[in-house]
């Protein structure tokens, strides 16, 4: 144990070449990266430092469309501590990401962390059927085995397009193996019980500009959703309400007078949603 250690990386390259061991057919990352780690001391008492860093990075979401370019990373390692110094991202638009942090390198306490981001003006979906921009904060904090997120955002545009075709079903094929003749028993689902539980405390307030158009739909809606309970049992509770719209029907155009969704606090996809939608119509006036 008190026999001395040491050691070096060195590596500067594109975060592409990286992307060949880690396969993410959803998303697209590049930029430049570089780590330089040094490894002295004891193998009782190791001590690394170091520093990482990236530069003109690039990420893309190919599912939602989230992009984030011009993206900046900094981050120093000592024997006690990583520290996040910078995070910078632009989204394409007029979007930004900021964010900071440390991790503490302490196993005894399952190396306690805590970073937070911080969004303006940030488009984190942007599909032909949903765009949405939001400002606010991201926390997560904790431990890696306790660890936790609290998060406080507010919508600034919300676009839901109802005419855009959505994309057909991906067929599910059940493959048989037969061996010898004989066919063979699947094996049972492994249990990963490594997985980490996250706590969870997020709150969207949606104020209005929450616009749902398409099929004969106009409408702007306002609300506020709530995520409490952990990633493993989520609890979604929340209200939406209509602040105006109208609707066409067979060359017939109604005002919405009222409406409101309700979202109950509960996660059980088998359990039957009461959710609440109630509407009342009124023919639009002519013009005299």
């Amino acid at each position: 144990e008190d026999d001395a250690v040491s050691g070096r990386v060195d590596w500067a390259g594109k975060l592409t070449t990286l992307t060949v061991f880690v396969p993410l057919p959803q998303h697209r990352i590049s930029g430049d990266g570089a780590i330089r780690l040094a490894l002295s001391g004891t193998l009782a008492e190791p001590e690394v430092d170091g520093e990482i860093i990236l530069s003109k990075g690039r990420y893309e979401s190919l599912e939602y469309g989230t992009l984030l370019q011009d993206i900046a990373l900094a981050a120093s390692i000592n024997k006690e501590k990583l520290i996040l110094t910078r995070l910078d991202a632009q989204d394409g638009a007029k979007g930004r990401i900021t964010g900071q942090g440390e991790l503490a390198i302490d196993p005894g306490r399952d190396f306690p962390f805590d970073f937070g981001l911080q969004l303006t003006t940030f488009r984190a979906v942007h599909r032909d059927d949903v765009t949405g921009q939001l400002g606010g904060t991201i926390d997560v904090e904790g431990s890696l085995a306790a660890p936790k997120l609290l998060a406080r955002l507010t919508t600034e545009t919300v676009e839901i397009n109802l005419a855009t075709e959505l994309p057909p079903n991906v067929t599910t094929l059940d493959v048989i193996e037969i061996r010898d003749g004989v066919v063979q028993e699947k094996p049972a689902a492994a249990q990963d019980g490594s997985a980490v539980d996250v706590a969870l405390d997020v709150v969207v307030d949606m104020p209005q500009r929450v616009f749902v158009r398409g099929r004969g739909l106009d409408s702007e809606w306002s609300g506020r959703i709530q995520v409490e309970g952990s990633s493993a049992n989520p609890k979604i509770s929340g209200n939406i309400n209509l602040v105006r719209g109208q609707l066409s029907l067979v060359g017939k155009t109604f005002k919405l007078d009222q409406g409101s969704v309700q979202l109950p606090a509960s996660a059980n996809r088998s359990e039957e949603h009461t959710s609440e939608l109630q509407s009342r119509l009124h023919r639009w006036p002519r013009p005299a």
